[in-house]
């Protein structure tokens, strides 16, 4: 019994450690704790973003180059739209309804599909067109630094499957 309630104790005291370590690094690193969205912004965040920064990162950008994109990357922001709960909300609702109705009403779901999809689609464009407007900003030295990453990134893919 004393062996049971040790081993209980020390689990106990080990989840106690692990959760103190997690909102301690999530404290450190606000909106990087576990589950929960990373980076900041339309650009520098999600996949596309942190692409978009790691690509840079490991080019030798001028000074220059560095402010006109932090410039090209702020007006992104600011062009983006804000997020609409209430829009969201009512989205969310109309999901449900369809869920709930006794017949399933193909068009609406079709019609909420094709919505959601051209809202990705412009965003998507949104973002390929700040990603092209950052690579005219590189040099042909740092274009061939670019090719040859992604050649390697390639490979290292084609490797591992």
């Amino acid at each position: 019994m004393k062996a049971t309630k040790r081993w209980a104790l020390a689990a106990a005291a080990g989840l106690l450690l692990s959760m103190t370590v997690v909102s301690t690094a999530s404290a450190n690193h606000p909106g990087q704790g576990p589950c929960q969205e990373r980076g900041g912004g339309f650009y520098g965040g999600n996949q596309g973003g942190k692409q978009l920064t790691r690509m840079l990162r490991h080019l030798d950008l001028s000074d220059a180059q560095k402010q006109q994109v932090k410039a090209i990357l702020a007006r992104a922001e600011a062009e983006r739209p804000g997020r609409d709960p209430e829009a969201k909300r009512a989205q969310m609702e109309r999901h449900h309804q369809l869920m709930k109705a006794a017949e399933f009403d193909e068009q609406a779901a079709r019609e909420m599909i094709a919505a959601g999809q051209a809202r990705m689609a412009e965003m998507r464009l949104k973002q390929m067109r700040v990603k092209h407007e950052i690579m005219q900003l590189l040099t042909a030295e740092q274009k061939q630094q670019l090719q040859e990453r992604r050649a390697n990134r390639m490979k290292r893919l084609d490797d591992r499957f």
